[in-house]
């Protein structure tokens, strides 16, 4: 979208790069200006400057540099458009309205939708997780050595045995029947009626990068199968273009991504400071994933158990991203085993 170029100084104008690059960097007056550990590369002195004065930042090690839209842009890894919503945000100016066709309104209204009854859907299992139905679920997830924290940060759940619960819960909060099974959280028969897709599994919010719940992930509490079960393709899950845990991993600022089979592997190196870590959502990896990977990295290093990775996954990443594929040593456990073993053992 284009903005006048009134508009754009105003916003920028309006959100000082000293206060805007303090909220994401620790900096420290120097003369006249500020000085930090750089965000874009790894170093022990400090090289990154910011300037109040001229209202630009530049990095004496790596060359980075820019204004305060720049520098939102290579954090949040956003577009121009992106980065000036939410400086304008932050500064209470308002931006014109973009302007849809009438089909565009109904395709954005249903999106819209979608997104609300995912987040909805999150709450519900979120707290089914805390009661006493969901006793189950969590005793295990807290014996996979997942904290609190970790719970909580990643918005893990339950769904309850059987029947249409949250159907009833949504319904309750005014989502209408054909919304609710497009947003691919129940299912339909002519004997059960509508009736909730998941029951007895944990569940893992899926969230985009900009941290809209866009499916689940669901993994049965005892035997029974599917072992993990996904959302369907909707109008805003896409498994081949999507990621498990890229939305935190984008802003980790590592010169790599760890890529795991599963949603334990990444919230277990997450939570032992592999912030970067990631997982494909039970598909095979894709060239869509590849090239998401392609935004955030140069550099992917696998850590699959104890089967090792397909050769064809490094065919599609190479070829899609051009970027370098290292293979971790071959585990006898997984990643998620591996860190419960070592945070045991840490002193």
């Amino acid at each position: 979208m284009y903005y006048a170029e009134e508009l754009v100084e105003e916003v920028r104008s309006r959100n000082d790069i000293v206060d805007v690059i303090s909220g994401y960097v620790r900096i420290q007056k120097k003369g006249s200006s500020y000085f930090g550990l750089c965000p874009f590369h790894n170093e022990k002195s400090p090289s990154f400057s910011v300037s109040g004065v001229r209202q630009m930042y530049y990095c004496f090690g790596c060359g980075a540099g820019g204004n305060v839209f720049t520098f939102i842009m290579e954090y949040e890894n956003y577009s121009f458009p992106e980065a000036m919503k939410m400086l304008a945000d932050k500064a209470g100016v308002s931006l014109p309205e973009i302007e849809y066709g009438e089909e565009a309104k109904k395709k954005e209204g249903k999106r819209s939708k979608l997104l609300a009854i995912n987040k909805e859907a999150a709450r519900y299992y979120y707290y089914q997780l805390r009661n006493e139905r969901g006793s189950l679920g969590y005793q295990y997830l807290r014996g996979r050595g997942l904290s609190e924290e970790s719970l909580k940060g990643f918005g893990l759940g339950y769904a309850n045995v059987g029947g249409g619960q949250l159907v009833h819960y949504l319904r309750e909060r005014g989502f209408d029947d054909q919304s609710i099974r497009e947003a691919g959280l129940a299912s339909f028969n002519e004997k059960q009626g509508m009736y909730d897709k998941f029951w007895n599994r944990v569940m893992f919010p899926i969230q985009d990068i900009n941290h809209r719940v866009i499916g689940f992930g669901g993994r049965v509490m005892g035997e029974g199968e599917p072992k993990y079960l996904n959302s369907p393709e909707t109008m805003i899950f896409d498994k081949s273009r999507n990621l498990y845990g890229l939305n935190f991993a984008r802003t980790a600022r590592k010169n790599n991504v760890i890529l795991c089979e599963g949603y334990l592997d990444v919230i277990a190196l997450h939570q032992a400071g592999f912030t970067q870590a990631v997982a494909s959502l039970g598909t095979a990896f894709t060239a869509g994933q590849a090239n998401l990977l392609r935004r955030y990295t140069e550099e992917v290093i696998l850590a699959y158990d104890r089967t090792p990775p397909p050769p064809s996954l490094h065919s599609v990443i190479r070829h899609q991203s051009d970027v370098t594929v290292v293979t971790g040593s071959r585990m006898k456990t997984n990643p998620s085993n591996m860190v419960m073993f070592l945070e045991t053992y840490r002193y």
